[in-house]
């Protein structure tokens, strides 16, 4: 890990690893996360985060899944839920539109992105 990333907290460092595509590190420093408190909600959606980025879309849902059954009105997992079934192949719009508006119910705030992409192709 770059030095400059040293001096972060433990989950922004896995944050960095992840927009960088550092999957091992990150993966690592995810578990300790979880060892020490499983259920972390913030651990899980950076769990979730790492499995989207590398495609696997189906064990972002499950982790998801975990997420929203432990802390069923954070918003976050929710959205990101959105974002997992917005990038499906082909997109799960009714799936999406449903965990945001559940989020939104949480006091997610709007999110632009995802009501765009809710509304592409839309009549």
């Amino acid at each position: 890990v770059e030095r400059s990333l040293k001096n972060l907290p433990p989950k922004q460092r896995v944050a960095a690893a992840i927009a960088k595509g550092d999957y091992e590190f990150a993966d690592k420093e995810i578990a300790l996360m979880l060892k020490k408190i499983p259920n972390d909600m913030v651990a899980l959606n950076l769990k979730a985060a790492m499995e989207s980025a590398q495609g696997k879309y189906k064990d972002a849902e499950k982790t998801l899944d975990q997420v929203i059954f432990s802390h069923p009105k954070s918003y976050h997992a929710y959205f990101n839920m959105a974002r997992i079934k917005l990038a499906a192949n082909p997109p799960d719009k009714d799936g999406a539109r449903r965990y945001y508006e559940n989020g939104r119910i949480y006091g997610g705030p709007q999110n632009k992105a995802i009501e765009a992409a809710l509304m592409e192709g839309a009549q």
